[in-house]
């Protein structure tokens, strides 16, 4: 008998750090940094899509945040601040803010 609730407790306890390891994660994940990346903002391949350009060659998608104006800045060099995801094939900048660095993508 003594067995069996040592064992239970045992289930239990590894059950337990298994959760807390779960929700550290899913919280790390959330709280995702913030940066900021200057590049030139290109028009995607389709219609109402973009994608930046950063100094490093290195491609963007771009997902702006509701206040963020994108179109207007097209063929511009901008800073883009927000989080960036990677997918299984490019990244995903989310952009929370944006501000215009240049008005064309000449250095």
């Amino acid at each position: 008998m003594l067995r069996h609730v040592l064992i239970a407790r045992l289930v239990l306890l590894t059950l337990l750090v298994s959760i807390a390891v779960a929700v550290e994660s899913l919280q790390a994940a959330a709280q995702a940094e913030e940066l900021t990346i200057a590049g030139c903002l290109q028009t995607g391949v389709n219609e109402g899509e973009f994608v930046l350009v950063a100094d490093d060659k290195q491609t963007y998608q771009v997902q702006a945040a509701e206040n963020v104006e994108l179109a207007p800045h097209a063929n511009h060099r901008v800073e883009l601040t927000g989080t960036v995801e990677k997918s299984e094939t490019s990244f995903i900048l989310k952009a929370a803010a944006l501000e215009m660095v240049a008005s064309s993508c000449e250095a």
